[in-house]
């Protein structure tokens, strides 16, 4: 899935979280979980930033890397992560950082949920005790190495009409998002 779509998840599992559970918080804290959820769903894509520098150039190239290897896409990372902050807001009885924790951990499962669906190699489910990726459907996308418009417009239009499960699905995912925003 591209970054719009991780965002909007993210976003909406932040949503849901809020409209569930109602937690006893401020409106500012409200608004702050809502934008750490949009960034939750974006953040273990930023393990693409390193995978460009290693291709050195700002594409995609699985095979000299792919992103989706480093610790940042492994799903056991963010719990353990979670956890912690989690407990820590537990001891210090402060719902705000519980409720940060639980946003977190959202919007990274619903990244590695999408991320699982019928594009790209999958994902690490069972690391530390297992290093294979994971997916329902492998529909990797691989464009000519063009100019940077190019390659990333080629890439797009390929990923539409390959991955179309998981790209009807981001639309869905950012229209619902602009309707809440803007609700």
């Amino acid at each position: 899935m591209l970054p719009p779509g991780h965002i909007a998840a993210g976003y909406l599992a932040a949503t849901v979280y809020e409209s569930i559970f109602h937690p006893a918080i401020t409106i500012n804290q409200s608004k702050n979980l809502l934008w750490i959820g949009a960034l939750s769903g974006f953040v273990p894509d930023i393990d693409m930033f390193f995978a460009f520098l290693k291709v050195g150039a700002w594409r995609i190239d699985i095979k000299k890397v792919d992103h989706r290897s480093y610790l940042t896409h492994y799903p056991f990372i963010w719990l353990m992560l979670t956890l912690v902050l989690f407990f820590i807001g537990k001891f210090i009885s402060d719902l705000y950082i519980q409720s940060i924790a639980v946003v977190i951990f959202l919007g990274t499962y619903s990244h590695f949920i999408l991320d699982s669906l019928d594009s790209g190699t999958g994902i690490k489910w069972l690391w530390p005790f297992s290093g294979n990726l994971y997916t329902m459907k492998n529909n990797d996308v691989a464009v000519e190495n063009k100019n940077f418009f190019s390659y990333w417009f080629g890439l797009v239009t390929l990923y539409m009409k390959r991955a179309k499960v998981t790209s009807a699905l981001e639309i869905i995912l950012i229209i619902t998002a602009i309707m809440f925003l803007f609700k």
